[in-house]
């Protein structure tokens, strides 16, 4: 056995369902009806309403306008603004500014305005994030990967069956009654959760197929992609990776390999950078204030005790669901009735 050979360790144990084109169309367009159904009535005011209660929504719909506005009417970067606080003008590093969002959507705020852009593309955050969920999913279900063992099968196991599941779990990943909570407030930053599942299943493969240098670039493009979409969920990313490479690092000790630490080391640093440079005009923008008001960081709990992930949060809608809005009263929960 070669070395290539050796240093990948996955055996695809089902081949996947034929006419995978039309197959990833069905599931993308099945994710949008669902987003278009489980968001009712927002399609039906698509060109004039925002989902949220009037406090958020305005706010981080008018990022989609200010993005467009600053790279091509102004043409200056987006952190900064001197329509607020005239003419000490605004840091907006340090505000929720959804920038790639701003980009992605900018094709729909020039042509049809800031309250239908918002709308499709937070449909657009639902199909994704499902798909990206659904590959990773996918990737897991369908391998023998020594990272999760748990799903290696002594026979190769049924594709459709393995479709199927990998699509549900895309589904629930994509609709979880967090999202789903916050799009209800309006806090389309915090529902910009798409570029997780694409993070890690290439965190994932990095460590299954450590001489594919592609791996490392791709895990760090999509970091830096959550980062300009949600900051929030990039500094998750990295405690998953921390974590990750903690058992994987306990696991070769035990195992007492050493040979793989040399390609780990290599992809490591590519990630490092990749991500590094992607945080660099965040952190530039950043930092300067920082050192000259020192930290100002938000002390304390916040509203952890009300948006925190409940077991009964899962399972209950929120007040805001159409039809079983009035449900969470019987869950005696106090703090339900906040969403």
């Amino acid at each position: 056995m070669n070395t290539a050979e050796q240093s990948s360790p996955i055996i695809t144990g089902s081949k996947p369902p034929r006419n995978r084109t039309g197959l990833t169309f069905f599931l993308l367009i099945s994710y949008c009806l669902l987003a278009i159904i489980l968001t009712w009535p927002t399609i039906s005011h698509v060109t004039t309403h925002l989902p949220g209660d009037g406090g958020d929504d305005p706010a981080i719909a008018w990022n989609l306008w200010w993005i467009k506005y600053a790279l091509l009417n102004q043409g200056q970067t987006p952190f900064s603004s001197d329509f607020m606080f005239y003419p000490i003008d605004i840091n907006l590093a340090f505000y929720t500014l959804t920038v790639l969002n701003g980009f992605t959507a900018l094709p729909l705020t020039l042509n049809f305005g800031v309250v239908t852009a918002s709308n499709l593309h937070m449909f657009f955050t639902f199909a994704i994030g499902g798909y990206g969920a659904f590959l990773l999913s996918y990737y897991l279900l369908s391998s023998s990967s020594p990272t999760l063992k748990t799903f290696t099968k002594p026979s190769p196991p049924d594709s459709s069956l393995i479709w199927f599941s990998a699509a549900l779990a895309g589904g629930f990943y994509a609709f979880a009654s967090s999202k789903l909570f916050y799009i209800a407030l309006g806090q389309f930053n915090i529902g910009s959760s798409h570029w997780i599942p694409f993070a890690v299943l290439y965190l994932i493969k990095m460590h299954d197929q450590p001489h594919r240098l592609k791996n490392s670039v791709m895990a760090g493009l999509f970091f830096t992609f959550q980062a300009w979409s949600e900051l929030t969920y990039a500094s998750f990313i990295l405690v998953f990776i921390g974590l990750f490479w903690l058992y994987q690092g306990i696991v070769l000790l035990w195992q007492r390999t050493f040979a793989p630490l040399r390609l780990f080391v290599r992809n490591a640093i590519v990630l490092g950078v990749i991500c590094t440079l992607g945080l660099v005009p965040i952190l530039a923008s950043m930092i300067p204030d920082m050192l000259t008001e020192g930290d100002f960081f938000v002390e304390g709990g916040g509203f952890a005790d009300a948006f925190s992930a409940d077991l009964l949060g899962f399972i209950i809608p929120t007040m805001h669901h159409p039809l079983f809005g009035q449900l969470h009263t019987y869950s005696g929960l106090q703090n339900f009735d906040k969403g």
